[in-house]
Parts: C-alpha cells; structure tokens; sequence
C-alpha cells in the first residue's frame, strides 16, 4: 500500500521549471483512471499561455514549440525535461516519471539536478507528486471535472534552501477534454499560469468576403477558435485565438475590438498558414470582434464575434488598494546622442526621445519643472559622468521625500564589460555610458548598473520608478556597443532582479538582455520611447478611468513594443523588474 510522502515545507513549484501538455485518457471499470497517451506530429492545443505545436519526435522526447523562441520538450510520460522561452532556460536532469494509468490516491517522488536563471549550473532538488482529486474546473474552453494533481520541489541543499521562500503548485488533468486544462502557480522562471481556450477541432466561422475582384478562387479562411460567439465572460481580460489559411498565402491579419484596431500582422513573405493568439481587453456589456485577413493577391476575409463581458457578481476580496498619491513628484531625464569619443557609434533620437519624455512629464503628467532635472547633449548641464552622479544621488536625494514619486529616463547607450568579481552570472559588469565614457575603460568612466542600488538607498522617496532605453547585448545595431576587450556571447538580465530587491524599486528595460533596443526613422524615436510617450499621454489608460498606472503603461508597453519592432525584422520586448504596492499611478489623463 503506498503512504503520501511527506512533503517539506517551503517547497518550490515544480511548474516553475516543467509544463504539462494535452493527454488523451481512457477510463476502465472500477476506479477511473488515464492511460498514458502518445502524440503525432503536428498536434495542437490551444492555450492562454499560446498555441503549441508538437514539431519533431526526438527518442524518448516530444519537442512542441509555440514560437521560435518558446519551446517545450516533454517526456512520454508528459513530464518536461527542458523548457525554453526567449533567452531563459529550464532544464530537470533526469525528467521526473509520472506513474500511469493517472489515478486518485497515486504518488511519486525523485531527484535529480534542477538547471533555471538563478541557478544556471543546477541544484540538486527533490520532487514529489500526488494526484489528490478531483474538482469541477471553469476555463475558457468550458466546465470539467478534472483530476488535481499537487507537484512540489525542494532543494537538498539547507543553503540553498535557504534562499527560497518555497512555493507549490497545482495542475489540473480533464478526461472529457483529453488534456491538462488549468495549471496554478508561481512561476518565477519566467512561465505563467495557463488555461486552456478550445477544445477538439474548431468550427470555422464562414468568411465574408469585403471588397474582393470577382474570382473562383477563395479567399483566406479563418478559424475564430476563440472565444466562442455570443459568450458570456467574466472577466475583461482575455485572447483572441484564430487560425488562417490562404492558398495564396497570407499577408495581413488586424484585430479590432469595438471598432478599434488591437493588432495588425504584416508578413513580408505571405505564409500559407500561421495561428495568432492576441491579448484583448473587454468593456462592460457587449463587444464586436473583427478579424480581417488579407492574402498575397487583395482578397479579404473577415469573422466576427460577439461576446459580453458580465463582471462576477459573486462576493470578490476586496481589490488590491492603488499607493497613495505622491505628495510631490521628482524626475530626472537623460539623454545622449553624440559621444565625445568618436569610437562610440552616434545615437539618431535619444535626445529627441529624452526631451519629449520630458515634456510629457512636465505637461500630461503634471511634473514640476523645478522638480525635473533634463540631461542632454543639447542642455547646459551636460549628461557627463559627474554630471549623471549628482542628478541622481544628490539632486533626487535631496529633494524627494518619503511619500513622492521619483521617476528617472535614460536614453543612449548601455555597454558590457567583462566583470572580474564574479559576481555576475554571464561574466559581465553592464554599465550606462555617459557623454565623456572612454568605451575601453568602461570601469573608470562608465555609470556601472551597480551604482543604481546605491542611488536607490539614497532616495527616500516609497516609489522610484527606473525607464531604460538602452540595452546591454554588445551587439552591432541599436543602443549598445562592446569594448575591443569585451566579447559579450550571452548577457542576461538577472542584475536587474538583484537592483530592486528592495521594495517600491522598479525598472522598466527597453528590451531582453540578449536583444537590441531599436531606433526608427518612421517614428524619429526609439520604438521603446515612442510607445513610452504615447502611453503616458492616455493610451496606456487600458481600463478608461483617466489614469494611466505603471501596471497598465508596462503591458501596453510589452504589446506594442513587440508587435513594432518585429514588424520592422527586430525582435524586442521589455522587461519589468521589481515590486511596488497596489495600482502605482503615473499620470492623470481626464475622461
């Protein structure tokens, strides 16, 4: 007879490293059970979290991927041996073993060497699993019953526990969908929780060709998979889920919700067939969605949807309380175009972008212009090294008081290094590059990101909120460069989790650690800022209550930002990092 183990206390979630996918199930006589399912080639499930598409079988291992740079590989026995998305990767050597047939009351434990950001070179951890029930499950895709299973991992390690706060996690198992639907749980290396959003084949909605020359041949086909037409929805936040097919290929895809566009891809070369799964945000009551798809010769097709969002009238926790307004509000804003030393690649529209950021502060948001301190190439306090130091550690130091918001910008160039403390995971000291920084002695002349968590002990203020439009990567193109003595091969933003440990400390980072922060001439702005700006000045207001928070102005930011820049042959996408209290407000932008 087998005993539950016993599970420690201050376990970290198993989900914060491995992913369960769809699995068919049979039930025998007696106790309801799963068999363990296998998969083909080509196999979809679709999920809150993206649509995932199981490319290649490699011996023991299924590889599905939900873009380029999101991938998961799953054992047989559905456990994840190695998770990837973007420049973060998980990996569990050797892959747990889940017992099949799936039922109540089962449970197993293993160990192996757990490889994630914090801990690159591994852990040795112990897991356990339990399958302990069953519940009725509400996703998007409809209503189960469905098997709880509670997975737990903890390190053997007392010091390394001792750098956890332990956390578990749970993922739900439907038979009558044939797959995992729901999964809860902290994912602190970079996944999120997930819900299923259809179930089995789609129905197609039957396109209504606008606009189209006469022709036999058909226009692009659209599969609206969700959400479904006429649903209700409980909440204002979900996706939009389709799949497009065009024997032509297609070349344009927009969203609009109520009548205002959300989403547009353009392919430069017309794929026969690619699946879109888009963020939308739902007002009270009924809302009209639109998805038009254009093939490589003109010929339109569009499906529509009508869902109402009803918010839940059973009895919520009470919201999350927004921090107090700031009594007064501080920000100091840099920007450079043109170094002194010729060796650093000039900048096109960092000055551009600081000195509209700063008439945005001083306008829309209602900054002070005695309490905004501007640093350009352009202003008459230059943003020289000495020049940065005391903007942020004396001016903001002794100006801004406990209960003001602090805000600070920077735009130009970020640098690697190579860091001989060993202090960094990557082997690199990331540094912002004042106007008078020698490029080959970054650690003289250089403003080290280090130098950040000393600034942010200096300020009293409870809410200092950091905008970087600058990136790290050493890369050619885009706001960074490398010294002659630096070979920057991978950079992570893992120092950006260390600068704000200390609460009400946040940074908002143009791009991923690996990526590039772009400048356009379309917008004579840095993508990053351009968007920045714009959200400021009302768009960000996601909710239409005339305040834009930092909550909302981030997730505008990490859409736009992405969709722009891959649309322009980049790959870009910001980075929050960093803890504050409530709904933070930045600006108030009226009704």
């Amino acid at each position: 007879m087998h005993h539950r183990p016993w599970l420690p206390r201050g376990v970290l979630s198993f989900c914060a490293a491995v992913f369960f996918f769809a699995a068919p199930c049979m039930a025998t006589a007696g106790q309801p059970r799963a068999e363990r399912p296998t998969y083909s080639v080509g196999e979809k499930w679709i999920r809150s979290d993206g649509t995932y598409e199981l490319l290649r079988i490699e011996g023991d291992l299924y590889i599905f991927s939900a873009s380029p740079g999101q991938e998961i590989h799953l054992t047989r026995d559905l456990a994840v041996a190695r998770v990837r998305r973007a420049n973060q990767v998980v990996a569990l050597d050797p892959p747990p073993r889940l017992s099949w047939p799936l039922e109540v009351g089962k449970w197993g434990t293993s160990s192996g060497t757990w490889r994630m950001p914090d801990f690159p070179s591994g852990v040795a951890v112990d897991l356990a699993w339990s399958v302990d029930g069953v519940d009725e499950v509400r996703v998007p895709a409809g209503t189960f019953q469905a098997y709880r299973i509670a997975i737990s991992i903890t390190p053997t390690s007392s010091q390394v526990r001792n750098r956890w706060a332990g956390l578990t996690s749970k993922i739900w198992y439907a038979p009558e969908a044939k797959q995992y639907i729901k999964a809860e749980g902290r994912f602190e290396t970079g996944l999120g929780d997930f819900s299923v959003l259809s179930v089995g084949p789609a129905t197609a909605t039957p396109p209504q060709v606008a606009s189209s020359p006469p022709t036999a041949r058909p226009p692009p086909r659209i599969e609206l998979r969700f959400p479904a037409d006429q649903a209700r929805l409980s909440t204002a936040e979900t996706v939009v889920a389709a799949a497009i097919t065009s024997e032509r290929g297609v070349a344009k895809v927009t969203v609009t919700v109520n009548g205002t566009q959300v989403h547009e891809t353009a392919e430069r070369s017309a794929q026969a067939s690619f699946l879109i799964t888009v963020p939308v945000v739902l007002r009270d009551g009924a809302n009209r969605i639109e998805l038009q798809a254009r093939d490589a010769d003109g010929l339109v097709a569009t499906a529509t949807r009508t869902v109402t969002y009803e918010r839940p009238r059973t009895v919520e926790p009470p919201p999350v309380p927004s921090a107090p307004p700031a009594k007064n509000r501080w920000a100091v804003v840099i920007g450079i175009g043109r170094y002194d030393r010729p060796q650093i690649p000039s900048l096109q529209y960092s000055v551009a972008d600081a000195e509209q950021f700063y008439e945005v502060l001083v306008g829309k948001a209602g900054f002070k212009k005695e309490n905004t301190l501007l640093l350009t190439d352009k202003s008459e306090r230059r943003p020289t090294l000495r020049n940065i130091k005391y903007a942020l550690g004396t001016f903001l130091s002794r100006s801004a008081q406990k209960d003001d918001l602090v805000v600070i910008y920077y735009a130009g160039h970020g640098a690697p290094e190579v860091d001989p403390r060993g202090i960094e995971s990557d082997g690199l000291a990331k540094y912002l590059v004042p106007i008078d920084a020698d490029p080959d002695d970054l650690y003289s002349t250089g403003f080290p990101m280090d130098e950040m968590q000393t600034i942010f002990s200096r300020i009293e203020a409870d809410q200092v909120v950091v905008f970087l439009d600058a990136c790290y990567s050493g890369a050619a193109g885009g706001r960074t460069f490398a010294s002659r003595r630096t070979r920057a091969s991978r950079v992570d933003d893992l120092f950006l989790d260390r600068l704000t440990r200390s609460k009400g400390r946040v940074i908002v980072s143009a791009a991923r650690a690996s990526e590039v922060s772009l400048e356009l001439p379309e917008l004579g702005h840095g993508v990053f800022t351009h968007y920045l700006i714009q959200g400021v000045r009302g768009t960000a207001d996601l909710d239409r209550d005339g305040i834009v928070s930092l909550q909302e102005l981030y997730q505008y930011l990490e859409q736009q930002v992405s969709q722009k820049s891959r649309a322009a042959g980049g790959n870009q996408h910001p980075v929050m990092k960093g803890e504050v209290e409530g709904m933070l407000p930045l600006a108030k932008v009226g009704r």
